[in-house]
């Protein structure tokens, strides 16, 4: 068998992709021995894997900056309705804590910000005993413990959550200008 490339030469070694004959020379060029068409179509191929995972882990980067933007916004949400609704529970007429709403006013930022507390403590439920979760009184106080927590970390946990939506919210617009 003569060489695919030159015809005056001797076989030595086959294209381990496509069976072509190689001289000395062409078998020596590439490990493992291909030939030049073989090789250049290896190349091309890998070239479009490395460029498919590129393209896909920035849609996977932006998809997450979108879903930190989105839980941001929507737990704001529910600290409206949190606020809002007490508001409008306490403005309704007599209740029993009306006075305490009315004379600590400064509580009402602290209502905004419990949903975002409330999102950090969801992992104490996670692991808490069953068993804690089967007893009323027990749940009623763990809720009780989770509240508290909850209302304790509401304001540095949103302003950790607005800081990330901002951050994200950069790459995001960084991102979106390179493509």
């Amino acid at each position: 068998m003569k060489c695919f490339n030159h015809e005056d030469r001797e076989a030595v070694a086959s294209c381990q992709k496509c069976g072509k004959g190689l001289c000395k020379e062409c078998a020596s060029k590439y490990t493992p021995c291909l030939c030049d068409e073989c090789f250049a179509r290896i190349q091309q191929q890998s070239a479009q894997q490395a460029q498919a995972a590129e393209e896909n882990r920035k849609r996977k980067y932006i998809a997450s900056l979108t879903y930190t933007r989105g839980e941001f916004f929507k737990t704001c949400l529910y600290g409206v309705l949190l606020a809002g609704g007490l508001l409008a529970f306490t403005a309704m007429g007599e209740t029993p804590f009306e006075q305490i709403w009315k004379d600590f006013k400064i509580i009402w930022p602290y209502l905004f910000c419990i949903p975002f507390g409330w999102r950090v403590t969801g992992a104490f439920k996670q692991n808490a005993p069953l068993v804690l979760l089967n007893n009323t009184w027990a749940m009623l106080a763990f809720y009780g413990v989770q509240i508290a927590i909850a209302f304790t970390l509401g304001i540095p946990c949103f302003i950790y959550m607005f800081v990330k939506m901002l951050l994200a919210q950069r790459k995001l617009s960084k991102t979106k200008n390179n493509q």
